[in-house]
Parts: structure tokens; C-alpha cells; sequence
């Protein structure tokens, strides 16, 4: 179910960062000029929630996370180059990053990795099914107030929603690939396995190991996409060794299989 996000962060009494900080930091942590705050004022604070309601059932479901801080993580995973591993921790422990999500309180939660990334898989599903791209309207909003209120010119302003969106689509071929090349391993003889180059044989024995989900949260976009180049590689070596009688079948596993 679709919820609006509170406009203004509360601070509790008891938790409020504000509370634990001397006025050195407390003057640093509330700089206008912060990349933090100047993040969470130009950014944070002007992200359309509302662009992301077709996502959730009007009146089913428990409510959502707040859209604004999934959306602004996002923004921040692509725009310091983290992984999702790094994003998190950043989000929770780092006071800089929570004053840009409008975490006030040291109380105040972040999304789960497991809500993350079901919004990520949702937006980009929903692209896919209706070719309607979220995050440019959300950029659209945020870009155009900027021209407004600084005066410039429109052919100086960057759709970064581009960046999003296409990293969205790259993560879910990076795990479908990833995915198939560990079933079609799996489901070989040993016979036929053992006709595999032994450099090919240690590839494939490494990454029937690992889990996709597992490599995308510690792993960062550039290394992903050196990852994908070596899926690309190891499946053209398998395209050169394997015919369809030496697998059952290629077909990707089943939800549970």
C-alpha cells in the first residue's frame, strides 16, 4: 500500500543527533554549504514519491518504505561509485550520509537490503512492462525547480535518471546471465565436464559458488561490469565446447528450483 513519506523529519529528544554532537560537529553536520545538506535540500526533499504510486496496491499491503530515501540511495549508490555492501553501511553508521536521507534521529531506520531491492526489481519491471521510465519523471522534477531557481540554461542540465534507469536493467541481466551459466555447470555429466579447458573448468567452478544476489550487494557497478565481460567470456568458451545434447536443456531454473 502507497504512503506518503513525511514532508519535515522529526527530531526525538532522546535520540536526536543533535543531542550527542559538541558544536563543532553539530556546526559541521548542519553546514548549508555540506554536500549532505545540499544534497538533502536540492535533491531529498524535491523527489515526487508520488511518481512511484503505480508500484504499490492502493488499498492492500502493508505500507511502504519511505520512497524518497530509496529513491536518494539510489542517487547516492551510482553517484559515489558503492557498492551495495558500502551504501548501506554509509546509510546507517555514517552521520553525513542519514543528515542527506533526513535521518535526524540516531533511532531513525533505513530501508532493508530486502526492501531495496525489491523497489530496484519492481521499478525496473515496471519499465519493461509499460516502457515508462520512473526515474526520469522524478529527475524531471528535480532538474526543472533547478532551472528555475538558479536560472540556467536547459542545455546545460543532465537527465542522470539515464545513468539509474540503465544500471536498474544492467544488475537484473547481470543475475540472469550469472544464473544460467551456474544451471546449464550444474546440470552437466562429469563425462562432459571433463572435456571443459581446465582454465574454463576453474571459471565455472568459481562461480557455481557464488550467489548473484551475494556478488551485487559487496560488489561495486565497475566491478559488476568487469564480472559481466567475464560471464560473456565463459559463455563463448561454452557455446564452443557444449551442443544441447550434452545439457537437457538451457532453460533458466524454475522460483525454487
Amino acid at each position: 500500500m502507497f504512503k506518503q513519506s513525511p514532508k519535515y523529519p522529526q527530531a526525538n529528544l532522546l535520540s536526536s543527533v543533535d543531542q550527542h554532537l559538541d558544536d563543532r560537529r553539530k556546526k559541521a553536520l548542519h553546514d548549508p554549504n555540506g554536500w549532505q545538506n545540499s544534497f538533502y535540500r536540492e535533491v531529498f526533499a524535491r523527489i515526487d514519491e508520488s511518481v512511484f504510486k503505480p508500484l504499490y496496491d492502493v488499498h492492500m499491503g502493508a505500507p511502504n518504505a519511505p520512497v524518497n530515501q530509496l529513491v536518494a540511495m539510489m542517487i547516492l549508490k551510482d553517484g559515489m561509485g558503492f557498492s551495495d555492501a558500502q551504501l548501506f553501511e554509509a546509510c546507517r553508521f555514517n552521520l553525513l550520509y542519514r543528515q542527506a536521507l533526513g535521518c535526524v534521529n540516531l533511532s531513525d531506520p533505513i530501508p532493508t537490503e530486502s526492501t531495496y531491492y525489491k523497489f530496484r526489481s519492481d521499478v525496473e519491471a515496471y519499465q519493461r512492462e509499460h516502457q515508462v521510465d520512473l526515474f526520469k519523471k522524478v529527475f524531471a522534477r528535480i532538474t526543472g525547480d533547478q532551472v528555475v531557481r538558479f536560472t540556467l540554461s536547459g542545455k546545460q542540465i543532465r537527465m542522470d535518471s539515464k545513468l539509474i534507469g540503465s544500471n536498474l536493467a544492467f544488475y537484473s541481466r547481470f543475475e540472469l546471465v550469472h544464473a544460467t551459466i551456474r544451471h546449464f555447470y550444474a546440470r552437466l555429466s562429469e563425462q562432459a565436464k571433463a572435456r571443459m579447458p581446465e582454465a574454463l573448468a576453474g571459471h565455472l567452478a568459481q562461480i557455481a559458488e557464488e550467489e548473484a544476489d551475494s556478488l551485487v550487494y559487496h560488489t561495486s557497478s565497475e566491478q559488476i561490469q568487469d564480472k559481466f565481460a567475464h560471464l560473456g567470456r565463459c559463455m563463448s568458451q561454452l557455446f564452443k565446447c557444449y551442443t544441447s545434447e550434452d545439457s537437457d536443456h538451457y532453460e533458466l531454473p524454475r522460483a525454487g528450483v
